[in-house]
């Protein structure tokens, strides 16, 4: 006989001695049951609840309860006690427990019980329901609800219904609109008229009526007043509600307070108001902009054909003067090292002015503030308070190489007046053009010849060429000094101290541009691609046929990346065929991976035979 029909039969076997009707009832029982003694020790157990929690009768049968694990601790307790209460016969409701299963999962169960004879014995018999998704559900609803009444009272916006009419009852509402108009609970805004929050009656009469023929509305602005007569913009929206017959049952509606909103757009229209009376006075100055702006344009232009630094600083301080309206300009340049403010150009519409060439930077003067500041200046002239330029007003910007003041460009008025951020930000613009104009004369190379002192040149190299020396800088430079001693003019760019370099060479005449961020006194020094460029490109330029050396490759990829490093060398190689010179330049291979060593060889003649 198989196991599982053994059990069923001795368990039979005992449910005869209460009766066959218990047993088939026992049997057949579609939820997990239990027969305990008056102790709680297990005396059947229907397949069912073998099923449910995993444990086999065996491991239940003559053992109590509690020593079984099929409970939690907590309701081991309560069975124990409303099973002593119905031993003594009274009557147990039904009542909710968390049973275990053998894996250790929880479930809510709800226990029936009953007392009855089992082998002429009290017992009791316990059926176990699972409620827990019963539990859940109701948990969720729980949940909902609160969620809801959470939501209607703590909505910062009043909701609404009533009744349709011109009067109107209120039949429910929330916190917020209760409080929106002045009164102290839901209960005591029910009571209230809807006609009585309305600031004039007639338009609670003419929104229910559109209300009624619209079905819907939304954000309608109304003029409403609070419990206290205080008048107030609500913007409402709301909708009807019907029965089946299509009759107005009430309103269901929203009101949001937007009085802040309504004072803040009357603000804006009078501000626009008042912008609109302004508007001629401020297209006319719109209008003196564009042509200011037109002006620079125009001088750049112009500063690209000038001659020399001088012309360059008398076009800028004429414009200048111009289109601000000034009496007095001057570019006043710093020199730390003599601790002096020179005057490099100066213009004056007052007749007999004139300025000093220099004066100390110490001096405290109201011009030097835009320098110390390195900001914009527009100041009236204190009675006493020293001035370069000497009018009542004086009004400056810094001209900046780099972030470094170079100079200040400063213009004076015989009027005690100061200028609006509209007027420095032209100003500005022209300290920009001078320094352009400062930079470019800073870069700007004088070629001069060596006396000659070789009759035939070493080394014989193609005109309008770009040379590259691979890892010999002194062949480089013994190339480059052949051409120079032999007549061309060269220019020299070196990571060496010029002088050594000089000294080395037998170079007298020729410029020497040190490449380094250190500055010497008597030397020229760039430390940047863009630099580097515009000096080449002036050297070239309105000449043929001239040599450069260029050694310090491995110091500009470090400095500047060599994306940019590639860019430089291609535009100059353009630059040195066009003008029929000559590019010589020593590399260190290892400096650069074999990629970038390709491109900067796509760009040069190897140079490898004298």
């Amino acid at each position: 006989m198989k196991g599982s029909n053994r059990r069923d039969l001795e368990v039979g076997e005992k449910l005869k001695v209460s009766g066959k009707s218990l047993r088939v009832l026992f049997t057949l029982m579609p939820d997990p049951a239990a027969i305990v003694d008056a102790n709680g020790k297990f005396l059947a157990v229907n397949r069912r609840l073998e099923e449910v929690t995993g444990f086999k009768r065996e491991e239940l049968l003559g053992k109590n309860f509690a020593r079984t694990g099929i409970l939690t601790a907590e309701s081991e307790a309560i069975v124990m006690k409303n099973l002593a209460k119905r031993m003594a016969g009274m009557q147990v409701a039904p009542y909710e427990i968390e049973s275990l299963t053998k894996d250790g999962k929880k479930r809510l169960d709800e226990i029936n019980a009953a007392r009855i004879e089992y082998g002429g014995e009290p017992a009791a018999l316990a059926v176990f329901r699972d409620i827990t998704e019963r539990k859940r559900m109701e948990e969720a609803l729980r949940r909902s609800e609160e969620q809801y009444r959470t939501l209607h009272s703590n909505i910062p916006v009043g909701l609404y219904r009533n009744s349709p009419g011109p009067r109107g009852r209120f039949l429910a509402a929330n916190p917020a609109i209760a409080s929106m108009f002045g009164y102290s609970s839901v209960e005591e805004f029910l009571q209230a008229n809807v006609s009585d929050l309305y600031e004039t009656p007639e338009d609670r009469k003419a929104f229910s009526e559109r209300l009624s023929r619209e079905g819907k509305v939304s954000r309608v602005e109304l003029r409403l007043k609070k419990r206290d007569g205080t008048p107030f913009w609500g913007a409402v929206s709301a909708q009807t509600m019907k029965d089946e017959r299509g009759n107005i049952l009430y309103f269901d509606g929203m009101i949001e307070d937007i009085t802040e909103r309504k004072r803040m757009e009357e603000e804006l229209r009078q501000r626009f108001e008042e912008i609109k009376a302004l508007n001629e006075g401020i297209t006319q100055r719109l209008i003196q902009k564009i042509s200011q702006i037109d002006n620079i344009s125009t001088l750049r232009d112009r500063l690209r054909k000038s001659p020399d630094l001088s012309t360059g600083l008398d076009l800028i301080l004429d414009t200048a003067l111009n289109d601000l309206q000034m009496d007095v300009a001057a570019a006043l340049i710093i020199d730390r090292e003599e601790n002096a403010v020179k005057v490099k150009g100066f213009k004056s519409r007052i007749e007999g002015d004139d300025v000093d060439m220099s004066y100390p930077l110490d001096g405290r003067f109201v011009e030097l503030e835009a320098a110390k500041e390195n900001q914009k200046l527009s100041k009236i002239v204190r009675k006493g308070e020293p001035s370069i330029l000497k009018t009542a007003s004086i009004h400056c910007a810094p001209i900046l190489f780099g972030k470094t003041v170079y100079g200040i460009l400063a213009l004076g008025s015989q009027k005690g007046l100061t200028q609006d951020d509209s007027d420095l930000a032209v100003l500005s613009l022209y300290a920009e053009l001078a320094s352009t104009l400062f930079e470019t004369e800073r870069l700007t190379i004088t070629p001069m010849k060596e006396v000659a002192k070789v009759a035939k040149r070493r080394f014989e190299l193609e005109l309008g060429r770009s040379y590259l020396v691979k890892n010999d800088v002194e062949k480089a430079f013994e190339v480059f000094a052949d051409h120079v001693l032999s007549g061309m003019e060269g220019l020299c760019i070196t990571r060496e101290f010029p002088p050594n370099v000089r000294r080395k060479y037998g170079l007298e005449k020729t410029p020497i541009v040190w490449l380094t961020e250190e500055r010497a006194k008597g030397e020229i020094a760039v430390d940047s691609l863009q630099d580097l460029s515009i000096l080449i490109q002036r050297f070239l330029e309105n000449a043929k046929q001239r040599v450069v050396l260029l050694d310090g490759f491995e110091y500009l990829t470090t400095k500047s990346g060599f994306e940019p490093f590639i860019g430089f060398l291609q535009l100059n190689r353009s630059r040195f065929e066009k003008s029929e010179s000559i590019l010589i330049a020593p590399m260190l291979e290892e400096a650069l991976d074999l990629r970038e060593a390709k491109l900067v060889e796509r760009e040069m003649k190897p140079l490898t035979a004298e």
